[in-house]
């Protein structure tokens, strides 16, 4: 009796991480299709030029990881190194993308000492620590510097921008979408270490598919922005 309700909550399991895995892969292949009509388009926001850039390296960290962990192409452990240096990736691409946007409202010196200090310190971590594993200490420091950048955002938003074009802007739904994955990342990585300790494995695959959630959900908030983006006269 108990080996049966084993196999039936291994296969519970199994179905709820490919659930999540698919549903990730959908949102982040639709993010993807989008931000290649920006590719060439003049009438896009100056700001958006480029931003393509970070969904093509989303879809090749996200391959990497299904040819590891699904066909065994790779070793995991080579998955993990690829995606913890994406990091450094992660946090200049977006923090300056960020910085185009609000460096006539904010102050330039805080903002890169800011930026300095948390990138110095995810290269120290990255460097000195075993990247056969996700570093979730390096993961939680960056987006967190994330999301001080959007607070900084959010000021110059309603310092500078009109109320009624807001939900028109693709600013907005993309540094939103930006610190709503952050804020949900954030606690997660933090509290890994301690949580690996205190409760069960099984248990903690769920809370790191909440994580893996605000990423696909993250990118649904660029799809967003991009279909604005589109539309969008050039400033």
């Amino acid at each position: 009796m108990g080996s049966i309700v084993e196999r039936k909550l291994i296969q519970m399991k199994e179905i709820f991480g490919s659930v999540i895995l698919y549903f990730q892969i959908t949102c982040y292949l639709i993010s993807f299709y989008y931000s290649l009509r920006l590719i060439n388009n003049k009438n896009i926001p100056k700001y958006m030029s480029g931003f393509y850039w970070y969904n093509i390296v989303s879809i090749l960290i996200l391959i990497t990881y299904i040819f590891s962990s699904k066909f065994h192409f790779f070793s995991l452990s080579f998955y993990h190194l690829i995606n913890n240096y994406s990091l450094i990736f992660h946090f200049s691409f977006l923090s300056y993308f960020i910085y185009r946007i609000t460096k006539n409202t904010i102050n330039k010196f805080i903002f890169w000492t800011i930026f300095f200090v948390i990138m110095l310190s995810v290269l120290i971590i990255l460097i000195y620590n075993n990247n056969s594993k996700s570093d979730f200490i390096a993961f939680a420091i960056s987006n967190l510097g994330l999301i001080i950048f959007c607070i900084f955002y959010y000021y110059y938003l309603f310092k500078e921008l009109p109320s009624p074009s807001l939900l028109n802007e693709p600013s907005f739904w993309i540094i939103t979408g930006i610190f709503l994955c952050m804020v949900l990342h954030v606690p997660i990585s933090s509290i890994h270490g301690y949580l690996t300790l205190k409760i069960n494995k099984d248990i903690i695959r769920v809370i790191l598919s909440i994580s893996s959630l605000s990423y696909a959900f993250m990118h649904l908030f660029f799809v967003k922005a991009f279909l604005c983006s589109i539309n969008h006269r050039s400033q």
